[in-house]
């Protein structure tokens, strides 16, 4: 019953309901306020509707979760220069520091948090690595953004291993 709502409602909706929700994610992320119950009701209803008994994940990681990381992805390739080049690269640290922080509770609100998932929020703190390191100045020595990177990275993961 449930792959066939799937395969002829949800699949029809999908898009736009992913789009709605990411929609959604931008607009706070410009520091807008709105209910964020409808996005965890999104990420919820992807994560239900899997009926594969090995992967109970499936639907969810290849849809909702592909879906926030490549808008979070895109968000900051095209915040990051702009902010660099307006206020430095000192400035620039705090701003990926705060901006970090900010993703980190994002991901704990609307994104899947079993273990399966974890990799999720390597693969953020990836893309603010990769933004970051596409960014250095010549007055920023790479060895100090690396250490910098790393200790967020750490500090970062460390809330999520579980024993």
């Amino acid at each position: 019953m449930l792959d066939t709502w799937n395969e002829s409602i949800f699949s029809n909706i999908k898009n736009r309901l992913q789009d709605s929700a990411m929609k959604l994610v931008h607009a706070e992320r410009l520091g807008e306020a709105f209910d964020s119950q409808l996005v965890i009701g999104v990420r919820e209803s992807y994560v239900n509707l899997c009926s594969n008994p090995e992967d109970k994940l499936q639907i969810y990681r290849d849809n909702f979760e592909k879906a926030y990381l490549d808008s979070t992805e895109r968000f900051y390739r095209t915040q990051a220069p702009s902010y660099l080049q307006q206020n430095g690269v000192q400035n620039y640290m705090k701003y990926a520091d705060a901006k970090l922080k900010e993703e980190e509770k994002r991901a704990l609100r609307y994104l899947e948090t079993r273990r399966e998932c974890n990799s999720v929020e390597a693969e953020i703190i990836m893309i603010y690595q990769l933004s970051s390191l596409n960014l250095v100045s010549r007055d920023l020595n790479l060895i100090d953004l690396i250490t910098f990177q790393y200790a967020q990275e750490n500090k970062f993961l460390n809330q999520f291993s579980v024993e």
